[in-house]
């Protein structure tokens, strides 16, 4: 909760006392990212991907225009690759935030980002160059 509610006041920690208000939205968060459990765990106690996923509710706490993820999976293993991966999908399919999501794998792909954008090399030139994918 402690990680949640610093996404209001961008620090480390909190050294302000939080209002209901807030108390209420990261509470909500922790609910839609199915955290609850996890409330009153220190951030050290949980593992790799439900720490990655704590910060991505810090970073929508405030509800912000855009979120960037890049490379979300990096580091997690096939467990926790399918909670991030399922919470990003939901993110993007309720529209909670506009992403802009980076990943170098296809198999990376969330089905509800509706619109890619591939780099593709061109030899002759021997320089990168943009391919939407809708």
């Amino acid at each position: 909760m402690q990680v949640v509610l610093s996404g209001f006041y961008d620090s480390i920690g909190l050294y302000t006392e939080p209002t209901r208000k807030e108390r209420e939205q990261a509470k909500a968060w922790l609910a839609i990212l199915h955290m609850t459990q996890y409330e009153t765990s220190s951030f050290r106690q949980l593992d790799y991907s439900q720490q990655r996923l704590l910060l991505i509710a810090r970073a929508l706490v405030k509800q912000p225009k855009l979120l960037i993820l890049d490379e979300p999976y990096q580091g997690l293993d096939y467990f926790g690759k399918r909670l991030i991966q399922t919470s990003v999908d939901f993110i993007a399919r309720e529209n909670l935030s506009q992403l802009l999501y980076v990943s170098h794998y296809e198999s990376d792909h969330i089905n509800s980002i509706q619109n890619t954008l591939v780099f593709v090399h061109d030899k002759e030139l021997n320089c990168y160059r943009t391919k939407i994918v809708n």
